[in-house]
């Protein structure tokens, strides 16, 4: 298990990941928004591929459960503060990101 407290500075958008662990994001301060899924299902993981993609929004006090095997793309639109759990504990090799990805 590991926790973490992110600190968004300014907006941006992360690169999209199909995790290996599950994560539970609760925000502290700011928006965060994720994209979940793709558009085109030969990017989807292979037990999502019937799936049409969606968007979750979360501000304040309010929390995300993010399960393992999804594919995810993280986009703050403004400064954001947040609490992840990640189990099992998060790690880079885990996190599965597509750094080229240019499509969803």
């Amino acid at each position: 298990i590991s926790l973490a407290h992110v600190k968004v500075a300014q907006p941006c958008t992360e690169a999209t990941q199909t995790p290996a662990f599950d994560e539970y994001v609760l925000v502290i301060e700011g928006k965060m928004k994720v994209f979940v899924g793709s558009k085109k299902p030969e990017l989807r993981p292979r037990a999502h591929m019937d799936e049409e993609p969606f968007d979750l929004t979360a501000g304040p006090g309010e929390t995300l459960w993010l399960p393992r095997g999804h594919r995810y793309r993280y986009t703050f639109p403004e400064k954001c503060q947040y609490a992840a759990i990640c189990m099992p504990a998060f790690h880079p090799s885990l996190a599965n990101r597509e750094e080229d990805a240019k499509e969803e």
